[in-house]
């Protein structure tokens, strides 16, 4: 019995050992794939490679608001869109590489013109703003938090810098936040269903196409109205924030990036 044990346990650890030797090469694999596709995108010969003092209002907005970050040293990579959908970038408006601690922006963004699409309506410095705010993140606080935490604190400390352009609150979320707070309210969109039934009169989902169209009306309807006073109370929250540490009363002159952070979902909507 105790050597049927001992080949059990032999077993089990020769598995272990296998799938463990496996994670390890699935994940050296995604990274030579990633060094393979980061190294396309800054040789290629139509990609501009962006550096401080250029876009210097962005780079100076954030600058301000975290001096420490050396933010200023940040590399920015603007490529052609096609390309960045060849290396598995499809659809992405920029994004900050923390492995090689650059960030890539597309040369064009291509906006969905399908009716009722939610879409963003961005410019070049605002994106890199947005950009420019994760690589503060990472490069001083480790970036510890969630997604969600991480999008809040780059679309979060971005408003005033879209403020300041003259965009009202109103438009500041439907032109820059809206998608993604869509999107994150979608993904879990069972208690605006459940309004939605309730509004309806109605238990369950409608068996018909019509009652179903309906309900999908009424459900889009919901989440649009939670986004966009998620939005508002996001500028809110990062307008006092903004205010604090642009006029410190008694404040420590370097403040922890850890905690600017809010919980985007301890947002009430």
């Amino acid at each position: 019995m105790a050597r049927r044990y001992r080949q059990r346990k032999g077993e089990a650890y020769l598995n272990y050992s296998r799938q463990y030797e496996k994670a390890v090469s699935d994940i050296r694999t995604k990274v030579n794939l990633e060094k393979e596709h980061i190294a396309k995108i800054q040789a290629d010969s139509d990609t501009v490679k962006i550096v401080y003092p250029e876009f210097k209002d962005s780079f100076e907005y954030v600058d301000r608001i975290f001096p420490n970050s050396k933010v200023k040293e940040a590399t920015i990579y603007r490529a052609r869109k096609r390309l960045l959908d060849e290396c598995g970038y499809e659809g992405v408006g920029g994004f900050y590489h923390r492995m090689f601690k650059i960030i890539v922006i597309p040369e064009k963004r291509n906006w969905s013109s399908a009716k009722g699409a939610i879409r963003a309506k961005v410019t070049d410095d605002e994106v890199i703003v947005h950009e420019l705010l994760h690589y503060c993140s990472h490069e001083m606080g480790q970036a510890k938090g969630s997604v969600d935490v991480e999008e809040e604190f780059a679309y979060g400390w971005s408003s005033s810098y879209l403020s300041s352009k003259g965009y009202r609150d109103e438009d500041i979320v439907k032109n820059n936040f809206l998608p993604y707070l869509y999107t994150v309210f979608h993904n879990d969109r069972n208690p605006f269903v459940s309004a939605a039934l309730k509004d309806m009169g109605r238990s369950s989902v409608p068996r018909t196409q019509s009652g179903q169209e309906k309900l999908g009306k009424k459900v889009h309807s919901l989440i649009l109205e939670a986004s966009m006073k998620k939005g508002l109370k996001i500028i809110e929250l990062y307008r006092r924030k903004m205010d604090e540490r642009m006029n410190p009363k008694d404040l420590e002159e370097t403040v922890d990036i850890q905690e600017e952070r809010g919980g985007f979902l301890d947002l009430d909507f």
